[in-house]
């Protein structure tokens, strides 16, 4: 196991580590959105991780990931043992993150439909209540 702690986004040293690596283990127990866990996902990689801020929104347990509680070196070790000798479930979870990725992180279809959103609500005569849009 090594572990890098001097890597910058989108350098070419960390895209021949995604592409070397098997699974992607990212045991944090402070991220609120681990975009790391999406890159990798990108990468067909699965994913260990924990269930802290929206990894679990990315992560699905048992179909491109596992879940492990924070602060549990057991069931990280668990998890890892899981996956180790499971070719066949490696490469199914790797493939389940890349299609996961290109459908729910693809930037240029999600800030579309965000920039959407804000058009729709800035409408004159519309307003934005509780997740609904009222016609005013």
């Amino acid at each position: 196991m090594h572990i890098h702690c001097d890597l910058t986004p989108d350098c070419p040293r960390l895209k021949q580590l995604y592409a070397q690596a098997d699974i992607f283990v990212f045991p944090t127990e402070a991220d609120c959105y681990g975009i790391v866990a999406s890159e990798a996902m990108a990468a067909g990689l699965p994913v260990i991780t924990t269930d802290i801020g929206g990894l679990s929104e990315q992560v699905e347990h048992g179909v491109n990931g596992l879940i492990v509680p924070p602060s549990d070196a057991a069931a990280l070790a668990i998890a890892l043992r899981k996956l180790r000798n499971n070719p066949e479930k490696i490469m199914a979870m790797a493939a389940a993150s890349r299609r996961i990725a290109e459908k729910r992180f693809d930037a240029r279809r999600n800030y579309g439909a965000v920039l959407n959103l804000m058009k729709s609500i800035s409408r004159p005569g519309l307003q934005y209540k509780a997740e609904k849009l009222y016609h005013v």
